[in-house]
């Protein structure tokens, strides 16, 4: 939650007045509180990495990473973007949820 107020002081500082955007976090596997509310976009910077990384002896239950995906779907509104940051060494855990559209980004020397 710091994270969030900090970066939400830093959005005011350099937009003073501007309303339009809202700084909120929550469960990514349950966004009840947001009730019927819809937003254009939702930003995840890996939540769902460690959600799709968990095993059994660490909470994980099957189906945890969809959930979350549905959750965040449930809150887009009709043309909605979800952003999605995500660093990990297993791409593949997360892959199958997917249709990925990049934003013409090339890949770094390696990859």
């Amino acid at each position: 939650r710091h994270c969030i107020k900090l970066l939400q002081s830093k959005w005011l500082e350099q937009y003073p007045g501007e309303n339009r955007v809202a700084f909120a976090t929550a469960n990514a596997l349950d966004m009840r509180q947001f009730g019927e509310q819809q937003w254009d976009l939702v930003l995840d910077k890996f939540a769902l990495d460690a959600i799709a990384a968990r095993d059994a002896a660490n909470g994980a239950r099957p189906h945890d990473a969809a959930r979350c995906i549905l959750e965040v779907a449930s809150l887009l509104s009709p043309g909605g973007i979800f952003i999605l940051i995500s660093w990990s060494s297993r791409a593949e855990l997360l892959a199958p949820y997917f249709e990925v559209e990049t934003c013409g980004i090339p890949p770094l020397p390696g990859e």
